[in-house]
């Protein structure tokens, strides 16, 4: 409208501008605003406040696990809410049957009981479900919630940040054991599952639809395709749905046994799994599908596909390789928009600190080691690993060394110069690129079984701490697979940081020595801090 405003002004006054004045439409999916618009919202009657009040797993999950009675609390919740009455029976039904969901999986249970107090709370849940709190009977609600101790609890096996914020939550948990754990292709459908029951990203779908209908076209004209035979088949043509038969599938048979179920339907689709498989940076992504207005719906659906990752899928459901996927997505957002995921870790941890190092800020706590965790640290330095050579197979070399410098990509602008350090690293890699053209980084140049740890000849570094030596094995096109790119990570560095201390040591032939010269960076490849943990023992280094 402003740019419409401004082509009216200057073409004020003379004929044949006005005559050729084109007004400009707004961009697709925008929200289309005018002087109409306005006057509208200025005259048109307010819109009354109704109520929309509603009852999820997750709510009842974070009532539940209360100290105090959940159970009355739930209660005294529906009946203060301000819904009808006939609503309100409506709601105390679903609560019913969604309580029940979760005891049926053992997601809450009863606390232990003993003596008389246990056989009258056998006998209460028994007798019916309005007296336990969460009944529908016509009076259900309207007792007062007395004080009392916590009955339920959340299964302790699950993870401490549990959550069911996702209607479909329980079908994910219902459906993970259907998956074939031993098929290599476990995470990515684990990651399917997790992004099949969160709302659909309309308009990176639509992107993905005119990508598709893009090549097909080209692949018909070549074809010598028909005109009215292109169109045909271009209708049919939908966004990616990866495991399409198997999702609606089980999820029909789910339906079938959970009336609560309402209006909700699992949605297939692959924005998470394919950046995932293609190991594409979140820019790469946008640029690929033409995302520049839509950068925050994309931050938007990653950040939710990760949380159910992250907080729904059971521990006992996360292979290695899972584990790692969650890593890689962590990463990722927080390379983008760290203060959304340092807002998560303060709610999951009051004393958790972000990782600057400005003075302004405490630093972390000096006790805690992040080599304890071995698996966990491991996962953090092939994170570190694996975003360097993201960078330097997309040439951007400058971006690489920025990772080296500081653990974020950050290329330079258009009209700046390339680096004389950014010259040095392409030429480290330029002879593997006149061998083998470029490495692979999809799921298979990613596996763990082309990263090779040297933990138990440590060698010292120059403050006198130890470090390891990891090989990446570079895995080609026509995989010969014959390179590997070398790196050492600090263990002292990285106790003393709280991160991933990785450095960059060299790239050569499988078998041989790099070559020795003027060191490209001093600095180290950093990783991003990872959360505190106890459990595991040292590694043995």
């Amino acid at each position: 409208m402003i740019e419409n405003k401004r082509a009216e002004e200057k073409a004020a006054g003379d004929a044949k501008k006005q005559k050729k004045l084109v007004k400009q439409r707004a961009p697709e999916g925008s929200v289309g605003w005018d002087i109409k618009t306005f006057e509208r919202l200025q005259t048109a009657p307010s819109e009354g406040l109704v109520s929309r009040f509603d009852i999820s797993h997750g709510m009842l999950l974070l009532v539940l696990s209360r100290q105090s009675d959940g159970c009355r609390a739930m209660r005294q919740i529906i009946a203060d809410c301000h819904e009808t009455p006939h609503k309100k029976r409506a709601l105390r039904k679903r609560a019913w049957q969604l309580f029940r969901a979760l005891l049926d999986r053992k997601i809450v249970e009863f606390l232990p009981r003993s003596g008389e107090r246990q056989q009258a709370d056998l006998g209460a849940r028994a007798a019916g479900p309005h007296i336990q709190g969460l009944g529908s009977g016509e009076n259900a609600g309207q007792r007062p919630a007395l004080p009392g101790t916590a009955k339920l609890r959340v299964n302790v096996e699950l993870q401490d940040d549990f959550s069911l914020h996702q209607a479909l939550s329980l079908y994910l948990i219902d459906t993970l054991p259907l998956l074939d754990r031993a098929s290599p292709d476990y995470p990515f459908d684990v990651l399917t599952l997790c992004e099949s029951i969160v709302e659909d990203p309309d308009q990176i779908l639509r992107r993905q639809i005119d990508k598709l209908k893009g090549e097909k076209i080209e692949e018909l004209k070549a074809a010598g395709v028909p005109y009215e035979e292109r169109m045909e088949k271009l209708e049919a043509i939908e966004h990616p749905k990866p495991l399409r038969e198997f999702l609606y599938d089980t999820f029909n048979a789910f339906a079938a046994a959970h009336p609560w179920i309402n209006q909700e339907n699992v949605r297939p689709k692959s924005i998470a799994r394919e950046m995932f498989e293609r190991y594409l940076s979140f820019s790469d992504y946008v640029k690929d599908y033409g995302l520049q207005r839509s950068e925050g719906l994309l931050l938007r659906h990653l950040s939710q596909v990760w949380k159910v990752l992250s907080q729904t899928v059971p521990e006992t459901a996360k292979s290695e390789e899972v584990i790692e996927m969650e890593d890689y997505f962590r990463e990722l957002i927080r390379g983008i928009d760290s203060s959304l995921l340092e807002e998560w870790e303060r709610l999951r941890n009051p004393d958790f600190v972000s990782a600057e190092t400005d003075a302004d800020k405490p630093a972390r706590p000096a006790s805690f080691d992040i080599t304890r965790d071995a698996p966990a640290f491991r996962r953090l330095v092939r994170t570190a690993i694996f975003g360097f050579l993201q960078d330097v197979a997309a040439r951007e070399f400058d971006s690489a060394l920025s990772r080296l410098r500081t653990g974020e990509a950050a290329a330079p602008a258009d009209n700046d110069p390339v680096s004389p350090d950014a010259r040095k690293l392409e030429a480290v890699f330029a002879p593997y690129f006149a061998a083998h053209l470029r490495f692979r980084l999809d799921p298979e140049g990613r596996s763990t079984k082309h990263t090779h740890w040297d933990e138990e000849h440590a060698s010292p570094t120059p403050a006198g701490g130890k470090q390891w030596a990891v090989a990446q094995v570079l895995i080609d096109a026509d995989e010969h697979n014959d390179w590997e790119a070398r790196f050492t990570v600090d263990l002292a560095a990285s106790r003393t940081e709280n991160r991933a201390v990785v450095s960059f040591a060299g790239l050569a032939p499988i078998g041989t020595e790099p070559a020795e010269g003027e060191p490209i960076v001093s600095a180290p490849i950093v990783g991003a801090p990872a959360a505190p943990t106890s459990e595991a023992p040292p590694p043995t280094a």
